[in-house]
Formats: structure tokens, C-alpha cells, sequence
């Protein structure tokens, strides 16, 4: 369902709405472990949660609404393989960061990416099948036996009930032919059929779309329709795949000096304002931050979703020459979640220029704030959202600098 963000009225959201009444027990487990699991990704290419309303009788999750439509409509097959590349690199970036946290999705298809407005960025949506696994470094350890996903899609192990994240390099794999060929890998009409074929690896690379195409791009297909997925690609090596490598955009070659300083005005501010900072990164969309995205991206070396501590101090020294004891206090600064490492939201909350914070921005964050639209914003609502460290006289000039900015009416 589509809808209007109560804190930024322009904007589009999608609202999923679970009835509550009458419930059962399974699935209502089933709500809180995609909640859980959506409150804690944090990527440039999945879909962002921005509010949640629970009430006696529904659960509502509203999410950044993508305008661009499903992938599976777009009217974009067969693809060039630099296209195609470009697409799954987007991809496989969403799914190394899901497996890297112990997310698997379970249901990858066409349909669960969807574009921006402007079609440029592409975003996994779709968590209501997804789980937490325990996993060591590398490859997980938990076996999975719920069978759930989309024929055509599922792999091989889902139908023997034992599989591991594994499964979601599978259907990428099936996305991989289809945007090559413009042909699903796996059909019949008869489901135990289109399942046997799915089980013995049974499909093709004849026809003239692949005839047409590298050597490197059947090799990368094949890597991921590996019935045995001890042997399938993982999501992280597949970006590390020479073809994908060849064919797929390279973004920024480096990251400009202003991002990077503002990093350093960010982390001169009082903690208060830095977590003010962090509230309007949420109202952000997709197109005001094409540039720090692409430096995001560029500076996650290790393509797990975030950027380390280590790998954010070693830049800041080098490009800005600055000493380790400051390099290593502004990161800190950045790092509101404490994991030594620096999330997509947490950046741009630092980069961000405050400037560029228009009216809108700050009347969606004060929004935010004012959690029973009583149309002011007290100490009380800044307690309430984890501020409960707050002196009276720092508080009040948080909320001066707000209303004054915002041209918003407040009370203390």
C-alpha cells in the first residue's frame, strides 16, 4: 500500500500493514523477526524502514516507497552484459551485506528489487521470509529446514528442508540468466516437474542470447547454478568475479576533500547536534545523496556494508594529514552504534552538509521528535528517543536552533 510520510508530507512512502486481531502465535513471531530483522539493516541498496505504528489491531511498517517500480517491469530484457552487470553488482552488494550480518532473505526474485525514481539505484525489499543464521567467519553453520521461497527461483537444497544462506546465491543465479537471456533457467508447468529440473541442475545455455555473450559472463551463470552449494559462488566472491569486475561500473575513483571535511566539522559538534544530524540522514532520499553514496560505497573496501574504524583513520590521516589521535577521535565520533565501524546512516549524518538541511528536512526531523503532534517539541521527546544524558541549557538550545531554523513554533 502507498501512503504520505507523517513527518515529511511530500514524500511517497509503502506501508505494510499486518492485522493483529486474532493473531497467531507463529505469525505474530514471524512480524517480529522481520521487524528485528528490517530495524537493523543499514545499506545503500536495501530497502530503509522509516517509521512503525503498532496498535491493538495492526502492525504498520512504512518504508521508503521505490518510485522506479519492480525490476521484473521494467521492460529492460534481454540486457547488454555491461547493463546486466552493473544491475547485479548493485545486487550482490545488498546480499554481502545480508549475509555478512546473518540475514538470509529466502526469497530473492525479480519482483523483491525495485528501482529509485530516477532508476539509477536498485533496493531488495521484501524481508517477510527472511532470518537471522548464526555463522562463523565465511561460510555459515546454521541448516535451515523450513521449506519457503518461489519456484523457479528456490534452489536445489530448499526441497530437501537442509540449506544455509547459500540458497540466495541460487536465485541470484536464476536473476543472472533471466537478465542475460531474457529466459528463465527452470520452467514447467507442472510444479514437481519444474522442482525435479530445479534439483538435477537441468537447464541450458543454447539459445542465440547466449551464443552472443561472453565466455566470462556463462562462467559467472554457472558459478551461481551450482547444485552443490559447497561449491555454488558465495555473494562475496561473486563480487570479486573477473566478469563482473570487467563489465560493472567502478564508481568514484576516489572521495572528495569536502566530504571528508566535513567528517571533521561533524565531529567538532556537541554530541547533542550529532544525533540531531543523525535524524535528518533519515529523511534523506535517494537523490540528495548520490555522491556520498558512491563514497560510501568506494571507502567499504571490504564490500560488507560498512567501513571500519581502521580503513576511516587511515583516509582521514593520509588525504587530510592529520594526526592519529584526531583521525581516531572523528571516527569514534561517527560510530553511534559502538561496533568500531561506520553505517550508511551514521555517514551521512556526518556528511551531509547542514546547509543543504532546507526547511523540509528540518520540519520532517522536528516531526520526528514530536511523537504526539502536539505541535512542540520538549525535553520530554528528546528523553523519550534516547537523549536522557541531556543538561536543561544544552537541550534548550538544540530546540532554539530548531524552531529558529525550521520557522517552527516550540515550547520548552
Amino acid at each position: 500500500m502507498l501512503g504520505i510520510c507523517r513527518v515529511q508530507p511530500s514524500r511517497r512512502v509503502a506501508i505494510k500493514t499486518a492485522s493483529l486481531v486474532g493473531v497467531l502465535p507463529k505469525r505474530l513471531e514471524d512480524l517480529k523477526s522481520e521487524l528485528k530483522i528490517l530495524l537493523c539493516l543499514d545499506h545503500p541498496h536495501v530497502v530503509r524502514l522509516l517509521d512503525v505504528y503498532v496498535s491493538d489491531e495492526k502492525l504498520e511498517m512504512v518504508m521508503e516507497c521505490m518510485q522506479g517500480g519492480e525490476l521484473k517491469r521494467s521492460g529492460r530484457f534481454h540486457m547488454e552484459e555491461e547493463e546486466a552487470a552493473g544491475l547485479l553488482q548493485q545486487m550482490l552488494l545488498a546480499l554481502s551485506y545480508l549475509h555478512s550480518h546473518g540475514v538470509v532473505h529466502r526469497d530473492l526474485k525479480l519482483s523483491n528489487f525495485m528501482f529509485s525514481r530516477d532508476r539509477q539505484i536498485l533496493k531488495l525489499i521484501d524481508f517477510g521470509l527472511s532470518k537471522f543464521y548464526a555463522h562463523p567467519e565465511g561460510r555459515d553453520s546454521l541448516v535451515m529446514q523450513t521449506c519457503c521461497g518461489t519456484l523457479g527461483y528456490a534452489a536445489p537444497e530448499v526441497f530437501d528442508a537442509t540449506y544455509t544462506s547459500q540458497c540466495d546465491t541460487w536465485s541470484l543465479g536464476v536473476i543472472t540468466y533471466f537478465l542475460l537471456s531474457g529466459e528463465m533457467p527452470f520452467f514447467d508447468t507442472d510444479e514437481d516437474a519444474l522442482i525435479a529440473k530445479t534439483q538435477r541442475g537441468e537447464y541450458a545455455m543454447k539459445s542465440d542470447s547466449w551464443m552472443s555473450l561472453s565466455l566470462e559472463a556463462m562462467d559467472f551463470t554457472q558459478a551461481l547454478l551450482r547444485v552443490d552449494p559447497e561449491k555454488r559462488m558465495t555473494a562475496a566472491e561473486a563480487l570479486q568475479h573477473p566478469w563482473l569486475k570487467a563489465f560493472a561500473p567502478r564508481g568514484v575513483k576516489d572521495v572528495s576533500h569536502s566530504i571528508l571535511e566535513e567528517i571533521g566539522q561533524f565531529a567538532e559538534q556537541t554530541p547533542l547536534r550529532r544525533c540531531f544530524r543523525r535524524l535528518i540522514a533519515i529523511s534523506l532520499e535517494d537523490e540528495q545523496t548520490q555522491e556520498l553514496r558512491e563514497a560510501f560505497l568506494h571507502m567499504d573496501v571490504h564490500k560488507r556494508g560498512k567501513i571500519t574504524a581502521a580503513q576511516l583513520e587511515k583516509i582521514l590521516t593520509q588525504r587530510l594529514d592529520w594526526d592519529p589521535r584526531k583521525a581516531r577521535d572523528a571516527t569514534r565520533a561517527l560510530d553511534f552504534t559502538g561496533d568500531n565501524s561506520v553505517h550508511f546512516s551514521e555517514f551521512l549524518a556526518a556528511t551531509y552538509p547542514t546547509y543543504k538541511s532546507e526547511e523540509s528536512l528540518l520540519r520532517a526531523t522536528f516531526r520526528r521528535l514530536d511523537r504526539e503532534a502536539k505541535g512542540h517539541v520538549n525535553l520530554d521527546d528528546l528523553h523519550a528517543i534516547g537523549w536522557r544524558e541531556l543538561r536543561v541549557d544544552s537541550g534548550s538550545k538544540l530546540l532554539e536552533w530548531l524552531q529558529a531554523s525550521a520557522g517552527i513554533a516550540g515550547h520548552q
